[in-house]
């Protein structure tokens, strides 16, 4: 019996302390691994042993890098809102968290060449 990939992660990561949540994020509209995940520890030391000790090991036959989040994981309606706006979306209403390139403004920096310059 296989073990689904979320326990592949639980099972090594508890080794260190009880573990909250382990979330293996998915795309929206293709069902395929996006090639990340998540892990919730309960403690924050045992979060950092656990990093210490696994980054760079090899589970489920792939090598795992870990960094702490910034921030907390997105919940299911914020990820499909950002797989809309990267343009993934089979039509509807789009709402942008930038404004458009075209209203951006842009600073150029430009200096002239030595044979251009005017020293009057």
């Amino acid at each position: 019996m296989r073990v689904s990939p979320p326990e592949d992660l639980r099972i090594p990561f508890e080794r260190f302390g009880p573990v909250k949540d382990v979330y293996l994020p998915k795309n929206y509209y293709t069902g395929e691994p996006r090639g990340f995940g998540f892990v919730k520890f309960r403690n924050p030391e045992d979060a950092a042993e656990a990093k210490h000790e696994l980054n760079h090991c090899v589970i489920g036959g792939r090598e795992i890098a870990i960094v702490f989040a910034e921030e907390n994981r997105k919940t299911p309606r914020e990820m499909r809102s950002t797989s809309q706006i990267s343009g993934r979306h089979g039509g509807g209403s789009v709402t942008r968290r930038t404004p458009p390139r075209s209203s951006r403004r842009r600073s150029y920096s430009r200096s002239l060449s030595p044979a251009r310059r005017d020293y009057s």
